[in-house]
């Protein structure tokens, strides 16, 4: 097992280095993943408005996130319903 590294990657045309434990291709996919829909948030926004893209699109992460959780609970809860 290896300790964190640094990762670089780039977001919405910035450059970032983390440390992180984590596969370095796993963060880079994770940054990739945000990239995307920080541009596709973007659409015709103002150059200036970086600050409130990030926030919507982690917004609409955490939304995500939610939702996968709940959907995990239910199937977890149904399964347990089946083996009672």
């Amino acid at each position: 097992m290896t300790g964190p590294q640094d990762v670089t990657v780039q977001i919405f045309g910035q450059s970032y280095t983390l440390r992180s434990a984590a596969d370095p291709a796993e963060v880079t996919a994770l940054a990739g993943e945000v990239d995307a829909r920080m541009r596709e948030a973007a659409g015709g926004a103002a150059p200036g408005a970086r600050d409130r893209l990030a926030v919507l699109v982690a917004l609409n992460l955490a939304d995500d996130l939610a939702r996968e959780r709940r959907a995990r609970a239910e199937d977890q809860e149904a399964v347990g319903a089946r083996a009672r």
